[in-house]
């Protein structure tokens, strides 16, 4: 979309704004708002995603908890992935500088008591576009980025990496994806059905986003090691359907009434460089998206 409109866009006066849904407002806007009350250079981001359905709804949520649309655009994701590369070189010729302390990924890992992989959704590149542009546009150190899920056991972590490995394999070819679709109840052990979650599914399922901050103080030496920390949570209800609608509605919003605080230009940009100037984040506060500075140990 930006490779190829960006330009009419701008010419046209149009903003064109990616990625306002869970996907990726909780970690792009995240970053910007945790870089607003960092008071120093932040320098890396490493992102825990929870999601949690009270037991007293469990045996509900068996019925479904994922949408067919949503699975649809994942098995298509998954089969088109390899197009992204090619994208982005397109989009992006030159590679940006190499700043250290250099974020490297955890792969599996056990935080917080609990096992975590990475996370494969789109919100890693949408945040390398925000601060992509932020860098190019104002000179600003961009903020490294890691994206994870936290998954809870061994054993329920060994099983989502063979249900996703699987997933991924199936829909590389036009029978195994057709099979992927067309019996999404089967290959998604119940997660995914055709008529989507129930309403009290949707409204009592939880929701956080934990990042970690590292960085500098104010004033202090880039070139030293990072001597600053922050950690930000980001939550509310219904991820997949209420929190998507509130932060597309909101969004547009913006765009009617805060277009001074915006852009000049138009094109096509993402939440974080849409939006980071304006009053969105203080909506979705008010309107159960919560992003606040949280007391927590970061060096866990």
């Amino acid at each position: 979309m930006q490779l190829e409109y960006d330009t009419a866009a701008q010419e046209a006066g149009v903003y064109v704004v990616s990625a306002c849904g869970m996907d990726s407002i909780p970690n792009d806007l995240g970053v910007v708002y945790m870089e607003q009350q960092f008071d120093g250079t932040l320098n890396s981001v490493e992102s825990y995603l929870t999601a949690l359905v009270p037991p007293e709804y469990s045996a509900e949520a068996r019925k479904g908890v994922v949408h067919y649309g949503t699975w649809e655009s994942l098995v298509h994701s998954l089969a088109n992935h390899n197009e992204l590369s090619v994208l982005r070189k397109k989009l992006y010729p030159q590679r940006l500088p190499t700043f250290q302390p250099k974020l490297q990924s955890r792969g599996i890992h056990k935080r917080f008591d609990k096992w975590c992989v990475p996370f494969l959704g789109a919100d890693a590149s949408i945040v390398y576009r925000t601060q992509r542009h932020l860098h190019e546009a104002g000179h600003k150190r961009p903020v490294q980025f890691k994206p994870y899920v936290k998954i809870g056991s061994m054993a329920a972590t060994i099983a989502a990496v063979f249900a996703g490995v699987l997933l991924y394999f199936m829909s590389l070819t036009s029978f195994t994806r057709k099979l992927l679709l067309d019996h999404p109840r089967i290959f998604s052990l119940g997660f995914v059905t055709k008529d989507g979650p129930t309403e009290t599914v949707m409204n009592n399922t939880y929701y956080k986003f934990e990042l970690f901050g590292e960085g500098w103080a104010r004033g202090e030496d880039e070139g030293t090691k990072p001597n600053k920390k922050i950690a930000v949570k980001v939550s509310g209800l219904n991820p997949g359907y209420g929190a998507t609608v509130s932060g597309l509605v909101y969004s547009a919003i913006t765009i009617l009434k805060e277009k001074d605080k915006m852009p000049a230009t138009g094109g096509v940009m993402t939440t974080g460089v849409a939006f980071g100037k304006t009053d969105l984040i203080k909506h979705l506060y008010d309107n159960n998206m919560k992003f606040e500075v949280i007391d927590t140990d970061c060096s866990k």
